[in-house]
């Protein structure tokens, strides 16, 4: 892989990092609201590039339809 490419491979996984960190912030500050927003505005699992990311995506959409 190319230098450029590797570069925007780390850069969005990192991002993806920080977007779902943020999310489980707000969750555990008892506040879903950010989540919510982000199920409507239409970001799935599938939209992140690591299998990681997507679980752990999928499990927050999950524990919050479950009223967790």
């Amino acid at each position: 892989m190319q230098t450029a490419q590797k570069n925007i491979v780390d850069r969005v996984v990192r991002l993806e990092k920080s977007v779902l960190g943020c999310l489980a912030e707000f969750c555990s500050l008892g506040s879903a609201k950010e989540l919510d927003g982000v199920i409507a505005a239409g970001l799935a699992a599938d939209q992140f590039t690591t299998s990681d990311h997507c679980r752990i995506f999928r499990a927050m959409v999950e524990l919050r339809n479950e009223g967790k």
